[in-house]
């Protein structure tokens, strides 16, 4: 019989180029789990690591306004977040600063605090340049509701957008101070 390799404890760092072959596969994986039920497959084709791949090159290259962290064990990458400005016009009137873009565990690495360790990072270093609150969008009826309403966020608007061509809602939630 073949020994379980149990993960050992998540370490959390900036993210660099050399990252985003792992990020395109987190986010794709995460993406195939969580929205399965939730988006046609037409949306989902266009988040495939090798599609996702050249995305999170440019970006990690461009050094900003965007900026990710990611999480990782002894297997390697297992998760990421990304944040930065507020991108939307109705979060900058109502007064959120930060906006956290993305956050994605891999299915088989969530419910070890994984997501709340990246969480708090974004929180500390956008709170280290001045952004005292933050907003997240997300697709409504989403997996991830629940996960942060944990963390404190408070349900703010929703709005529809386009994808791909395909109707989406989503859903805003917002923390006017971070801490």
């Amino acid at each position: 019989m073949t020994p379980l390799l149990v993960p050992t404890r998540v370490s959390v760092r900036p993210a660099v180029p050399d990252d985003a072959s792992s990020i395109a596969l987190v986010e794709a994986a995460s993406w195939a789990a969580a929205y399965s039920d939730l988006l046609p497959a037409q949306v989902l084709e266009h988040y495939t690591a090798p599609g996702r791949w050249r995305t999170w090159q440019s970006m990690l290259r461009a050094g900003g306004p965007e900026l990710a962290f990611v999480a990782e064990d002894d297997l390697g990458v297992v998760g990421y977040a990304s944040f930065g400005p507020t991108r939307d016009t109705l979060s900058r009137r109502a007064g959120f600063a930060g906006e956290l873009y993305t956050l994605y565990v891999l299915p088989d690495s969530q419910k070890r605090g994984i997501g709340r360790e990246l969480f708090r990072e974004v929180q500390d270093c956008l709170s280290a340049n001045g952004q005292v609150s933050v907003v997240v969008w997300m697709l409504k009826g989403g997996p991830a509701l629940n996960f942060y309403r944990r963390m404190g966020g408070r349900r703010l608007w929703e709005r529809q957008s386009r994808l791909f061509g395909h109707r989406l809602n989503e859903l805003a939630l917002g923390w006017r101070e971070l801490g």
